[in-house]
């Protein structure tokens, strides 16, 4: 059986077998999902970032931008918490 993500994404039903697991997380705009390799083991090796092909120039061009930006490691990581009372606060 396949997992739910599979049925609602057409995208990940061509090649959702050759994911590692866990599989895609839906994470909505600019990017439809991510996905971390070696997440069930416990140590991530790689983190892929997962879309349609752009079918607007205004996407494409995102999506040109954050490759680029990737590749020039122009990249950064915060964790950002959630409170019971709904603030985001950075860690």
């Amino acid at each position: 059986m396949q997992p739910q993500v599979v049925h609602w994404s057409p995208i990940l039903r061509r090649f959702w077998y050759t994911l590692p697991p866990p599989l895609p997380k839906n994470i909505g705009y600019p990017i439809r999902f991510i996905s971390f390799d070696g997440k069930t083991d416990g140590r991530v090796k790689c983190i892929r970032l997962i879309d349609y092909e752009p079918t607007t120039t205004t996407k494409e061009k995102l999506l040109t931008s954050l490759d680029k930006a990737v590749k020039k490691g122009n990249y950064g990581w915060k964790t950002l918490r959630v409170t019971e009372e709904g603030r985001v606060e950075e860690e």
